[in-house]
């Protein structure tokens, strides 16, 4: 998305006329290619140009090589890969085809419509505690900085809207104008402008906002509107928000719940054993202690993540150093090897 992935041939910017007479020509084609639903992104209507075409393909059932039938297919002039999207050139525009499951397929379509509006929304969601993206609205449970499970609350995107405070139906009756879209960001009771501001942001989001001349109007779009002056510090609390979201998705609770007992579980079993202790025990260093811990975790006979915590638990050290000599055993021969 954006226009700009394309290095090997020149592309141009498309009147919404011609962008639009150009997907009719495409959709079946591409259709007949990916075997299910495709869909182009909606956009404000009054939008005049644009420097590149999105499309939502339905994955499911992608034939392997079917990347190398669009190329043939529109005889494209370059492609790039990158992910979950493929771009290629079709008579000098740049076209991003943006792959989605069909249980996440809705959700995808909707959060990438209107300009980067998903993404503003997803600050919101950030400074709210949970995130808001391709794959539906997720809370993250974490341990310090490491985020131990991503729970899923719900894949309809206008549920996540209304939960996030926004009206579903007006984000269905769709935007003329970018000011609207602007509009809209700001009409959530839960907005704070100050999750949206570029210091506020990661060195990732700092680097990528800083491009894209949506994010960079909304920014003197809420200036202009006063907003930093008039909702000048957050109007609703983290600890506000999870309770909201344990009253309103059902199974939240239960699988937060679980997730906090797999969480002191994993905390009693590292205090016990760890990496500290391998490295004590056989003198292994580096890459190869992280190969080590890998291959106690993942072959130990007949245990999953969460069982590995508890056999950590009910066995005694002895027992659990004599597994980590034995691993170590098995790995020796393919270290000295390489």
């Amino acid at each position: 998305m954006g226009g700009k992935a394309l290095k090997n041939h020149p592309t141009r910017r498309y009147h919404t006329d011609e962008y639009l007479k150009l997907y009719q020509e495409m959709e079946p084609v591409l259709q007949e290619i990916v075997q299910g639903r495709v869909e182009l992104l909606p956009f404000y209507t009054t939008k005049e140009t644009h420097g590149d075409m999105d499309i939502v393909v339905e994955s499911d059932h992608l034939p392997p090589n079917w990347t190398e039938k669009v190329m043939e297919r529109f005889a494209s002039r370059d492609c790039y890969n990158n992910g979950d999207t493929f771009t290629f050139e079709f008579r000098d525009l740049q076209i991003d085809l943006i792959k989605a499951t069909a249980e996440e397929f809705e959700h995808t379509l909707n959060f990438l419509s209107f300009n980067d509006l998903g993404g503003l929304l997803g600050k919101l969601a950030n400074h709210l505690g949970f995130k808001l993206g391709h794959q539906g609205l997720q809370y993250r449970v974490k341990d310090g900085t490491n985020t131990v499970r991503v729970l899923k609350l719900t894949s309809d995107y206008l549920q996540s809207l209304e939960f996030l405070g926004y009206d579903p139906e007006r984000f269905r009756q769709g935007f003329d104008t970018l000011r609207e879209v602007y509009e809209y960001v700001c009409s959530s009771p839960y907005f704070y402008p100050g999750c949206c501001l570029i210091e506020n942001q990661n060195s990732k989001n700092r680097q990528r906002d800083r491009k894209r001349p949506t994010y960079q109007g909304f920014l003197e779009f809420m200036e202009e509107e006063g907003y930093l002056e008039r909702i000048p510090h957050p109007v609703s609390t983290r600890e506000e928000q999870l309770q909201r979201a344990i009253d309103t998705f059902p199974g939240f609770e239960e699988a937060l719940q679980d997730t906090y007992r797999f969480l002191e579980l994993k905390r009693a079993a590292h205090q016990k054993f760890n990496g500290h202790m391998v490295r004590e025990w056989s003198g292994v260093e580096g890459q190869h202690l992280g190969e080590v811990m890998m291959e106690l975790r993942h072959t130990f006979p007949g245990v999953d993540a969460t069982d590995f915590e508890q056999w950590v638990l009910d066995t005694d050290l002895q027992a659990i150093r004599q597994e980590v000599e034995g691993v170590v055993e098995r790995l020796k021969p393919g270290w000295t090897a390489s």
